[in-house]
């Protein structure tokens, strides 16, 4: 009797605790790793729920959608390159991840080239997010300190600062990455306007 009472309030706790600790995906974004694992996908029955760590998280996912083209009885799918989404949960709570309402092709065109989505707790409050379409190095950090498990906690100064520093750091990437795709001209341009 004592173990099966025990059976159950473990199962109980154990589900309660996997609930509290996941995100839900519209069907229009495809997940392609959590936190460095890779997410198996299937055309036929795509998952919409995925489990999250407590602490920092790291997403890498991709917005694809299907619109019917009518002039040519056909349909047509939009497509972003995959981006990273970083973010951190305090605490067990269910979260979801919002992407806006794409009315037509054109404003699903604009959204796939610039990507911008919103992750919430079930109450409505938004969770602050990192995004960037290339790994950056902020999501490389996140993943290696992840997989060594390693847990850290930071006072709201050193936190701000570090947000801070992220910026700053991943800004200075951008620009770097940017600079390496450039061609001579746009370099140049580039120099140009700097010294304006």
């Amino acid at each position: 009797m004592y173990k099966s009472v025990l059976f159950v309030c473990a199962t109980f706790l154990s589900s309660l605790y996997s609930f509290a600790n996941e995100i839900l995906i519209p069907e229009n974004i495809t997940v392609i790793s959590i936190n460095g694992e890779e997410q198996g996908f299937n055309l036929f029955n795509r998952q919409t729920k995925f489990a999250i760590n407590v602490g920092a998280n790291v997403m890498q996912v991709r917005y694809e959608e299907l619109f019917e083209d009518i002039e040519n009885d056909d349909h047509v799918t939009i497509k972003s390159k995959p981006f990273m989404i970083a973010f951190e949960v305090k605490g067990n709570t269910s979260l979801k991840l919002i992407v806006p309402r794409m009315l037509d092709e054109t404003v699903a065109r604009k959204f796939a080239k610039n990507p911008n989505v919103t992750i919430e707790t079930t109450t409505g409050e938004q969770l602050l997010t990192k995004q960037n379409k290339m790994v950056d190095l902020i999501a490389k950090e996140q993943i290696k300190a992840l997989e060594q498990n390693t847990t850290t906690t930071l006072s709201k100064k050193q936190h701000s600062e570090s947000i801070q520093q992220t910026d700053a750091t991943m800004a200075l990437d951008m620009l770097n990455y940017w600079w390496q795709q450039a061609n001579k001209e746009q370099r140049a341009i580039f120099l140009k306007r700097i010294q304006q």
